[in-house]
């Protein structure tokens, strides 16, 4: 049963995950931004991440359709079911993203998603799996996959990306008050296509899995000011629901980029 399945991944997810110096950066990479309030001392704070991780999973592993509440914005959802609308999802590391495209979630049938794969081949076998019991279409982060991507979305399809990733060759922008480098791939495409970008999260309320629709930002191009927009709107999720946001590594570097010697001090070390 998904109760059971959800309790037994979050009691393994919480006592294997406590053990993980990464604890350590998780708490830190919030506790460091500007106005960042969170409740409870390091170890509960990772307590709550690693709980909300555990049903994750235990959610990815079962095939086929899942029943997820959907609400926001009703002007977004009426562009999510429009057969001919091309519209680019922008999500970021609040569950699993592969929730968000199971047929009859967002859209009948099913959102295409931008996927990389893991170096680790057990992880890659068991994720590939999940991703490929949804039926719906994977585009690999290659040229060719990019591609592929485009014609989906010119045929009217909805593509799934994440989008509050380090990036060597991204855009810098701010995220909770530091620098940080952010993917332009999301803004691209939609500025390729001429179609709107809707930002969608995963979260929970009393047990039950929820999909939050945020209203479609429209008319976006590959510039800073436009890929800030949607960094601030990830900025939101994180403020509202600080322990549901899974960053195991340092958010904040821009070093990558060619800012080499600037003062970060987001960081864990």
């Amino acid at each position: 049963p998904g109760s059971v399945r959800e309790g037994l991944f979050a009691w393994v997810m919480v006592n294997l995950g406590m053990l993980l110096p990464a604890n350590n950066v998780i708490y830190q990479n919030l506790r460091k931004t500007v106005g960042q309030e969170l409740v409870g001392d390091q170890k509960q704070f990772a307590r709550n991440v690693w709980h909300f991780w555990g049903k994750s999973l235990a959610a990815i592993l079962k095939p086929g359709p899942v029943i997820l509440e959907v609400e926001g914005d009703q002007h977004a959802l009426e562009l999510l079911r429009d057969p001919s609308q091309a519209v680019v999802l922008a999500t970021a590391h609040f569950g699993p993203m592969e929730l968000l495209r199971r047929r009859g979630v967002l859209h009948h049938e099913g959102v295409g998603i931008m996927y990389r794969r893991y170096n680790n081949p057990f992880v890659e076998a068991g994720i590939k799996k999940a991703l490929l019991a949804s039926n719906g279409p994977i585009f690999t982060k290659r040229r060719a996959g990019a591609l592929q991507a485009l014609k989906h979305l010119k045929h009217g399809g909805k593509l799934l990306i994440m989008v509050d990733q380090h990036l060597s060759k991204g855009v810098e922008v701010d995220v909770l008050g530091h620098r940080a480098m952010m993917a332009r791939g999301a803004i691209q495409m939609a500025e390729h296509v001429q179609c709107p970008v809707v930002p969608v999260r995963l979260t929970r309320r009393s047990g039950r899995w929820c999909v939050i629709v945020s209203p479609a930002m429209l008319g976006l191009r590959d510039v800073a000011d436009d890929h800030q927009r949607l960094a601030d709107q990830i900025s939101s999720w994180v403020i509202r629901e600080p322990h549901l946001w899974l960053w195991l590594h340092r958010r904040w570097r821009v070093d990558a980029s060619g800012l080499k010697g600037r003062d970060i001090s987001a960081t864990s070390d």
